[in-house]
């Protein structure tokens, strides 16, 4: 599991609020997160790193 970050650290490694990953995965603008229960979700810490690469440029990794 530690492909995969919670909220705390993915807002720890990107550098933005929570609310503000949110706002911008609404606009398709930050990676989606992966939902691991019902009730939990957690970000693929590949493509917080290929945000973080290029985040004007980034684009939603297609793999399930």
């Amino acid at each position: 599991m530690s492909d995969l970050l919670n909220l705390k650290q993915t807002v720890e490694q990107s550098s933005i609020s929570s609310a503000t990953i949110y706002r911008e995965i609404k606009k398709g603008k930050f990676p989606a997160p992966v939902k691991v229960s019902a009730r939990a979700v957690r970000w693929r810490k590949s493509d917080i790193e290929a945000w973080k690469a290029n985040p004007e440029k980034w684009a939603p990794s297609q793999a399930a």
